[in-house]
């Protein structure tokens, strides 16, 4: 997955959202589960963005949210965390296009077909679209890494320092 990528190549930690899913695998990696009744617990004042998709619970606390960081997040969410946290966090969102074709082998057909017509905003709405045509993994992560890494040093570069900003980076892949 791309955001493993960044954590691991570029230093820029995963946010791992809570969720009452079940992992897919035994070794699978990228969320905190939870059982129903834990996830329960947590305090919707401290969601910072959230959502239900297809019955599953997924959300992200604010005390999650480091300097800079990456998160794997649907629309609603993205929504969410755009409508109601702009003001404290730089948040970039970013949408990944990738071959249906190549999104099948990846997570298979059922998947795919599950969430057709789930992504609907425009891409306009989006700071930024990786179209990923070759199918190497290395030119994506490239790609967006160089469109993540001009945006830090942008804004850093305007504030002078890091100390008081967070960023945030999204993604969608989209039919």
């Amino acid at each position: 997955m791309l955001v493993n990528a960044l954590e691991e190549y570029a230093n820029i930690p995963m946010i791992r959202s809570y969720t009452d899913r079940p992992r897919r695998t035994p070794d699978e990696v990228g969320h905190t589960f939870l059982e129903k009744s834990d996830y329960d617990l947590l305090k919707e004042s401290e969601m910072i963005a959230r959502t239900c998709w297809n019955g599953v619970r997924y959300c992200c606390l604010a005390s999650d949210v480091q300097a800079i960081n990456t998160y794997v997040i649907d629309e609603v969410g993205l929504q969410m965390l755009k409508k109601n946290y702009s003001d404290i966090y730089r948040i970039i969102a970013i949408r990944i296009y990738r071959p249906e074709s190549d999104r099948i082998k990846s997570v298979g057909e059922e998947r795919v077909a599950r969430d057709k017509g789930k992504f609907t905003m425009e891409l306009e709405d989006f700071d930024y679209v990786a179209v990923n045509t070759s199918g190497c993994k290395l030119d994506l992560i490239t790609d967006v890494w160089t469109f993540i890494r001009s945006e830090i040093e942008k804004h850093v570069g305007l504030a002078g320092c890091e100390e008081g900003l967070s960023y945030g980076t999204g993604y969608a892949e989209r039919d």
